[in-house]
């Protein structure tokens, strides 16, 4: 699936695009006191390894409230180029929402995590 600002990709292996991340996902839900859209079937825990290479982990807090639903989860890219001439791109944010406005996802941002797609052909 591509677009216009994300073309469509012919690599076996390969980072979604949010339009991607929106269709393969079930749908969200709203957090308990109904504030936060989230979506567990999108969130991602970090393994092991890249916990010890800095990913970042919600230590549960946002905004100064806390949520069991984010606790320990994990941002990750995808492959949507932001605005800023490339210094920015497409996320999942730890409560499973796709974030990729212009102000968002700086590349040089070392704790994001990757979750890489594998298209396999028979």
């Amino acid at each position: 699936v591509g677009n216009e600002k994300c073309p469509a990709t012919t690599d076996y292996v390969f980072l979604l695009n949010s339009e991607e991340a929106g269709l393969y996902f079930e749908k969200s839900r709203r957090t308990a006191d109904d504030k936060y859209v989230w979506n567990p079937s999108r969130q991602a825990i970090g393994t092991e390894y890249a916990v010890g290479r800095k990913l970042y982990q919600n230590k549960g807090v946002y905004n100064e409230k806390t949520y069991a639903e984010i606790k320990g989860k994990s941002l990750w890219w995808l492959r949507n180029r932001g605005g800023g001439g490339g210094r920015f791109a497409a996320f999942v944010h730890t409560f499973g929402n796709i974030y990729s406005g212009n102000d968002y996802g700086g590349v040089d941002r070392g704790y994001y995590g990757v979750r890489p797609c594998v298209r396999v052909r028979f």
